[in-house]
């Protein structure tokens, strides 16, 4: 920063960061005001006209398979196909179409009530709503229309824009097949209240659900399912999402019963073809003992059975294996698509076939799904399609591999029971048959219990069947909508409210081109600035005369003082030169008012008016324009002539500019000015000479040679910042004579009768509102405004 620490009024800079604050912005304290009324209003307007939206929250806990007994996940896993049943593929079927449009259907949110209010349609869901259910909601079509409805009290029959229809049965309208009933028939619902109704397709109200639908787990590690539901109604979210929770626990346990029927159907048929093999090979062992008379073989046997009898186990399970690979082949292959656990039954434990299988039954599930809402031929159907054919072919190959490995085995214990019966040869062909009877009978026998055991198993666990999940909490809505959230409104609205004025305040001030403060013009020139006016509101251009107790008078006084004390260090000083950079900086007003300030003490003062081109000296002063300097210097007029007389002071003289000459440059040049200038020092005791503009011409630099002081005016949001490089430039070269600045035209910043502050860096004064050298009442404060500003004065002293 440049130093310029020369000023009269200038208080001390405070440093702290919170009084610059206050003086930054305190003068714009009813914009704020105002701002934040406006922002609170707008916000009101906004939650009016905004839907709150309510939440519904609950739990499930899903079963955790690795806690339960052995004896009771052997049960489960002859009727469920996922034996690792993970909280994605849960969270998958609640968000299921088959789940959500058995919500829709159930509470018929095909069906849309509202009524029109003050700022927006509010939507109805209680006792005094209107509930509409479609015979065939499933060939509902969107209807965006609003249909107005009323009803007459204790009338049984509704009115729908003007035709009648009864209320609980179904009717035909135009918009289907509907039926309308009211909770409450003792209501008044009529027309002018603006009840009115809308339907939407059950594709539409799924996927409005899913919107509204919130699913998350506390973590990683737990099974914990949360739920969240949002609605614009709370009873609406609390009844939705309890539904959904109670479709889910239905739709899994009728999963778990129809793999389980078909389990026991598939039991019951091996059973009734082994029961029937079993009956034949007793039949045949009967007629073949019979017939061999003499023939003793039942030491033989014993000893036989007994080494064989492992052998016949094995082979008894690898029979069951090769049945039930069958029976899934047949399943894959068929048209009706239903699978069951057949590898639970056989214990073949191969994981990826066990997931290839439970995918293939979700996909089989959702393909009916889809074809039912969207046809068989939509996109996203022809797509599961696919997806089921991929898996098919997946677990074609991985039963192919598992068939190949049964039948390697089989082989070897067919093998190993040829070797011992290669020790039979000695017996009778008779004894022979009836020990491969018997053989085949033991191997039919253990597969038929072993499917009793199951079919039994599976009994059990069908009439047992459960959810995996327990509902650890109900749905409960929030009677607080989350939603808009009113303070976070009213606070944001206020913050934008703030933000909007300090950034007009930005605009306003930091970004003018023009100087507003006096520490714009100590940054950018070490020049001088000798005093700071205020601007003058009177319509009397004269501010300062006998008795005038003003703000302005006494900064013109003080204004007086510098300049006496500035000339009283030059020898014989008398001459004071006012330029500016543009016209309409305020000069001409700033020479007739320190002329008159002079005038006061007494001195004897002459104003030229040496701005030849645009003068309005005066103007101000109302006396005429000629005879004038440029009639002296044509020759035309005596030096006597040309000094006119001031009305309200005795001690000021004006010499006005004349006629407009059409060399004005020139004239200033003359030696007859300089001769006029020296014979004005003999007689007056402060010459003050209103020059051109030095941002126009060149006449100030050259009036510069006869002044003892130059003053050069600065205009608050008038001077453009980039001149005061002009002004710099100038002091540094000595251009022009002992040069000050005076910083012109201050305004109170803000709005309003409170509006203060102007002049150093961050928009405060040095004294304005303060008293110099006597009392003044024109502008006294209202007991308000003294108040603000005293608290304003003891934050900065603590500051």
């Amino acid at each position: 920063m440049l130093d310029n620490s020369n000023n009269p009024f200038e208080s001390k800079k405070t440093e702290s960061l919170l009084a610059t604050l206050i003086y930054k912005f305190l003068p714009y304290w009813n914009v704020f005001a105002i701002a934040i009324v406006l922002s609170v209003i707008i916000s009101w307007v906004y939650l009016k006209m905004q839907t709150p939206i309510y939440d519904a929250s609950a739990q499930i806990l899903l079963k955790d398979n690795k806690s339960e007994s052995v004896e009771t996940k052997f049960l489960e896993e002859m009727v469920s196909m996922d034996l690792n049943r993970i909280v994605e593929n849960e969270v998958e079927l609640i968000k299921s179409n088959r789940v959500l449009s058995q919500v829709v259907l159930e509470l018929k949110l095909y069906g849309l009530t509202f009524f029109k209010g003050k700022f927006r349609d509010i939507p109805s869901y209680n006792q005094f709503s209107l509930s509409i259910e479609s015979q065939t909601p499933e060939n509902l079509a969107d209807i965006e229309t609003k249909v107005f409805y009323s009803h007459k009290k204790g009338t049984n029959e509704i009115n729908i824009e003007g035709k009648t229809y009864p209320l609980d049965s179904f009717v035909k309208t135009p918009y289907g097949i509907l039926k309308f009933h009211l909770e409450n028939k003792n209501i008044e619902l009529n027309e002018k209240d603006g009840y009115f109704f809308q339907l939407i397709s059950v594709k539409t109200a799924i996927k409005r659900i899913l919107e509204g639908l919130k699913i998350s787990t506390n973590s990683k590690q737990t099974n914990v399912i949360n739920l969240k539901y949002l609605d614009q109604i709370p009873v609406r979210a609390e009844k939705t999402l309890n539904s959904i929770i109670s479709n889910y626990t239905k739709t899994v346990i009728e999963n778990k019963n129809r793999k389980a029927r078909n389990t026991i159907d598939f039991l019951a048929k091996r059973i009734e073809f082994v029961n029937k093999d079993l009956i034949s090979l007793d039949n045949q062992i009967q007629l073949v003992e019979n017939g061999s008379a003499g023939v003793n073989i039942i030491d033989i046997e014993n000893n036989f059975q007994s080494r064989t009898n492992l052998l016949n186990q094995e082979l008894a399970g690898i029979e069951i294996k090769f049945l039930i690979l069958r029976e899934l082949e047949r399943q894959i292959n068929g048209k009706n698509e239903q699978i069951i656990n057949s590898l639970a039954v056989a214990d073949v434990s191969d994981p990826i076939l066990v997931k290839s299988l439970s995918n293939l039954s979700e996909l089989v599930i959702l393909k009916r799904e889809n074809e039912v809402l969207f046809g068989s031929n939509a996109p996203t159907t022809l797509s599961i399609v696919e997806k089921i054919s991929t898996l098919q072919k997946e677990i074609k190959t991985s039963l192919n591999g598992i068939r190949i490995n049964l039948e390697i085995k089989k082989a070897e214990f067919e093998n190993e029971y040829a070797k011992l019966y290669k020790t039979m040869i000695g017996i009778p062909v008779k004894g022979q048959v009836i020990l491969e009877l018997k053989r085949q009978q033991s191997i039919k026998n253990n597969i038929y219990i072993f499917l009793l055991q199951k079919l039994e198993e599976a009994e059990l666990a069908f009439a047992a069947t459960v959810s995996d999940g327990i509902v650890l909490a109900n749905a409960v809505a929030g009677f607080q909508p989350i939603k808009p959230v009113s303070s976070s409104v009213y606070i944001l609205g206020i913050a934008l409210g703030i933000i909007s004025v300090l950034l007009f305040i930005f605009l306003k001030e930091d970004l003018n081109p023009n100087v507003l403060f006096r520490a714009e013009i100590e940054n950018r020139t070490s020049t001088r600035i000798i005093a700071e006016i205020s601007f003058n509101n009177d319509e009397n251009q004269i501010a300062i005369f006998e008795g005038k107790k003003t703000v302005i008078a006494e900064q013109f006084r003080a204004l007086r003082t510098s300049i006496m004390e500035t000339l009283a260090n030059v020898n014989g000083g008398k001459t004071i030169l006012f330029t500016s950079s543009f016209s309409g900086e305020g000069k001409s007003f700033l020479c007739v008012n320190l002329a008159s300030s002079l005038a006061l003490t007494g001195k004897k003062v002459v104003i030229l008016e040496l701005d030849l081109r645009k003068p309005k000296v005066f103007v101000l002063l109302n006396t005429p324009r000629e005879p004038g300097i440029t009639n002296y210097l044509a020759g035309k007029a005596t030096f006597d002539e040309i000094q006119k007389d001031v009305k309200y002071s005795d001690n000021l003289k004006v010499i006005t500019a004349g006629i407009v000459p059409a060399n004005p440059t020139e004239l200033i040049m003359s030696d007859k000015l300089a001769e006029l200038l020296s014979e004005l020092k003999t007689k007056y005791d402060y010459l003050i000479i209103d020059s051109p503009p030095i941002g126009l011409v060149t006449d100030s630099r050259l009036l510069s040679r006869f002044s003892d002081i130059c003053l050069y005016v600065v205009r608050y949001n008038f001077t453009p910042k980039n001149f005061l490089s002009l002004v710099q430039k100038m002091n540094k070269n000595e251009e022009l004579t002992n040069l000050n600045l005076i910083y012109n035209g201050l305004q109170k910043r803000g709005f309003g009768n409170y509006n203060y502050g102007y002049g150093y860096g961050y928009g405060y004064g040095y004294g304005y509102g303060y008293k110099y050298g006597g009392e003044y009442l024109e502008d006294e404060k209202s007991s308000v405004s003294k108040k603000w500003h005293s608290l304003v004065g003891r934050i900065l002293k603590r500051g």
